[in-house]
């Protein structure tokens, strides 16, 4: 019986490159796996797009409102009447673009998940609130 040397190698180099180019080619390597686009968390249901309109139409400007830095250039008035603050509530959970009447305000449910991206133009950075009457989001350095 012979006894295996050490000194020299068994294979070449190229050999073993060619082997294992040769295994990578052979087309027995799986195909890729499929992609399948998922929705972030929260986005079905639970969560109203920033470009979503006021929950109840015709209650706020759906125009596109002019933004100032990261804010709101002028505020945005719905056409509910309110005497105080605290009668105007956000129009969605998220990412609000107009302030409402409570009372027609999505509230928010236990479970809603709200992306963490910032909008402007939105609640995100502005003030929902009573200005001269009527519901408004509108910027935070405003009345």
């Amino acid at each position: 019986m012979r006894a295996l040397s050490f000194g020299r190698p068994l294979f070449g180099a190229a050999t073993l490159l060619a082997l294992a180019l040769a295994a990578c080619a052979s087309g027995s390597s799986s195909p890729p796996p499929a992609t399948v686009d998922v929705p972030p968390a929260g986005s079905a249901s639970s969560e109203a797009p920033a470009t979503s309109a006021p929950a109840a139409s015709g209650t706020a400007s759906t125009s596109t409102p002019k933004q100032c830095g990261c804010s709101l250039c002028e505020p945005v008035v719905s056409e509910d009447a309110c005497s105080t603050d605290a009668d105007c509530a956000p129009s969605v959970p998220c990412h609000a673009p107009a302030c409402v009447a409570k009372a027609k305000a999505v509230p928010r449910k236990p479970d809603t998940m709200c992306t963490m991206m910032m909008a402007c133009t939105s609640a995100d950075s502005n003030t929902c609130g009573c200005l001269k009457g009527k519901c408004a989001l509108y910027p935070k350095s405003s009345p």
